[in-house]
């Protein structure tokens, strides 16, 4: 005997993200749910990676959450903050790592990896803002930074630049190229340690 109802439940998932996956561009939920872009529809939503299929499920909520404090906290710094986020690899739930672009401080500078750690977004933010410069005029093409340990930050330089050339790919003046043309070639294993309070002088 069939049953004169069916009781169906809709439950509506909101993308928070992009998930660049190996199989393409996916998106997922605040949940962790991936999803399929629906056809027609178009989302202005930052893209993480680091995340699939085969990373239980409870994992990818647990990531994207840290990610959506990350955007949270570094609001508060910045009310478009939001808009210097390029990517973040979420392949870590200890290492929030993401591209900074289009930021004031990164004017003539290409985007730059930025580890996070999982915790006190909001402070690193701002301390990369205010000392980002000062590295920059040290390493010349900075290509990552981590704060994930107290008291220091640790600068990756990237390649010595083309002559002419600043770290956006654009061609420069005839100004003295100055730190970029002498920037030491490094391994983030051999990263330059600088201590937060010297660059806040």
């Amino acid at each position: 005997v069939l049953p004169d109802r069916i009781m169906v439940q809709v439950v509506e998932r909101k993308p928070v993200a992009f998930l660049s996956t190996g199989s393409g561009m996916k998106l997922i939920d605040a949940d962790g749910v991936i999803l399929g872009q629906p056809a027609g529809a178009s989302f202005n939503l930052p893209v993480v990676t680091g995340l699939d299929a085969r990373t239980p499920v409870d994992e990818r909520a647990r990531r994207v959450g840290l990610f959506s404090d990350f955007l949270k906290q570094i609001g508060t710094v910045r009310p478009d903050a939001d808009g210097t986020v390029s990517q973040a690899n979420l392949a870590s739930s200890d290492d929030l790592q993401v591209t900074l672009a289009n930021a004031p401080v990164l004017a003539g500078q290409g985007p730059v990896i930025v580890h996070f750690g999982n915790a006190d977004f909001a402070n690193r933010f701002r301390l990369f803002l205010e000392n980002f410069p000062s590295w920059e005029a040290r390493a010349g093409n900075v290509e990552a930074v981590d704060l994930r340990y107290d008291g220091q930050a640790l600068v990756t330089p990237g390649p010595p630049l083309p002559k002419g050339t600043n770290a956006a790919g654009a061609a420069s003046g005839p100004a003295n190229p100055g730190p970029q043309a002498a920037a030491p070639q490094r391994s983030m294993a051999a990263a330059e340690s600088m201590r937060k309070g010297t660059e806040r002088q």
